[in-house]
């Protein structure tokens, strides 16, 4: 079973998120922070991640800094799910290899959309 790796400080996102993609059919592995997230990485395999920016500890950006050309990471779809809009950090997210956006807070029917279109075989 395909496992959705939930990157997000806040417990009430991560729950909520849980909750749905577990109801659409996935595993779901969370992590409070950047640092976490890459441990999991190193000993899970994901399938997706949906990625806070805004963390304590390791942010989102660094994150994916840390991932940069680490080839078991380059084929991990990645999606932002963050309250920031700001274009700047937008655009050097996708030099990344960042697939989408999401805004928090998040509909339902987009991680649903985001689940078909990057996970369905």
């Amino acid at each position: 079973m395909k496992k959705i790796l939930v990157v997000d400080d806040s417990p009430t996102i991560r729950v909520n998120a849980k909750y749905l993609i577990k109801n659409i059919g996935y595993e779901v592995a969370e992590a409070e922070n950047g640092e976490e997230a890459l441990k999991i990485l190193d000993n899970d395999d994901i399938s997706l991640i949906l990625l806070d920016i805004h963390m304590p500890v390791m942010n989102g950006m660094e994150m994916l800094k840390e991932m940069e050309g680490v080839e078991k990471y380059q084929d991990i779809p990645i999606f932002i799910i963050s309250t920031d809009d700001a274009e700047e950090r937008m655009a050097a997210a996708e030099k990344f290899g960042v697939k989408g956006w999401l805004y928090k807070p998040f509909k339902n029917k987009d991680i649903q959309t985001i689940m078909e279109l990057y996970l369905e075989d």
